[in-house]
């Protein structure tokens, strides 16, 4: 069962919060073999941990090193850009999702209610594990 980690969903792996032993949980259950997320995780995952003040960043590196990691691709790229025309969308939370159909995962692990609508909308089975 593949799966694909947004970004929210990795933060709550760095820093302990209410839903963290859940999605420890959940991930433990689908088997970090079956886990995946853009490269633009590295970056996005390193300056969320700076900007909350976290010298964090040889535990960020650990928890990225257990995930399969999709390079951002210019075909990825292309269709980020054009998902979902006429719905709102951050320009990172398409490349997310595009990511995660790219890779055909089974679901995406997300907290953001933007980047898990527009998932849903673009067909992706979502989950918030709480």
């Amino acid at each position: 069962m593949p799966c694909y980690l947004e970004s929210s969903a990795f933060l709550k792996l760095v820093v302990e919060e209410q839903e963290s032993r859940a999605l420890l949980a959940y991930l433990d259950e689908v088997g970090e073999d079956a886990v995946t997320s853009s490269w633009l995780l590295v970056t996005e995952a390193h300056r969320a941990a700076s900007r909350l003040g976290l010298d964090r960043h040889d535990d960020v590196d650990r928890l990225l090193a257990r995930i399969s990691l999709v390079r951002v691709l210019d075909e990825i790229c292309t269709e980020a850009g054009k998902l979902l025309s006429g719905h709102p969308m951050r320009t990172l939370d398409a490349i997310h999702v595009a990511t995660a159909l790219y890779v055909d995962a089974d679901i995406m692990l997300s907290y953001d209610s933007r980047q898990l609508d527009a998932a849903r909308i673009a067909g992706l089975e979502t989950a918030s594990p709480r």
